[in-house]
């Protein structure tokens, strides 16, 4: 990977809720620990693959957005959801947050 584009996952980010009509929701610790954050407002039974495969949908339905996170089915969760929030940021449908 070329140096001057790597892109460090964010400690926290904010993006527009697909789920509230665009209220911005704040996500914030390990990209596995965020993507747990999302999978509880969108149902408590939801699990991080099942979260990601809903929130990939709903990007692709809502934004025209397409996601494909091209790993092994046997990838463990926290290497995909590090996957997911770096394409969130990188499409730019998620921000970092500044640090306080």
């Amino acid at each position: 990977m070329d140096p001057e584009r790597a892109v460090n996952i964010p400690k926290a980010i904010w993006m527009p809720s697909p789920f509230r009509g665009g209220v911005p929701d704040c996500y914030q610790g390990t990209p596995l620990e965020m993507v747990e954050q999302m999978a509880q407002q969108m149902s408590p039974d939801l699990d991080v693959p099942g979260a990601i495969d809903v929130l990939i949908e709903a990007l692709a339905e809502d934004r025209n957005l397409q996601i494909e996170l091209r790993a092994p089915s046997n990838t463990p969760e926290d290497v995909r959801a590090g996957m997911f929030v770096l394409a969130l940021v990188v499409s730019g449908v998620a921000e970092e947050m500044p640090a306080a």
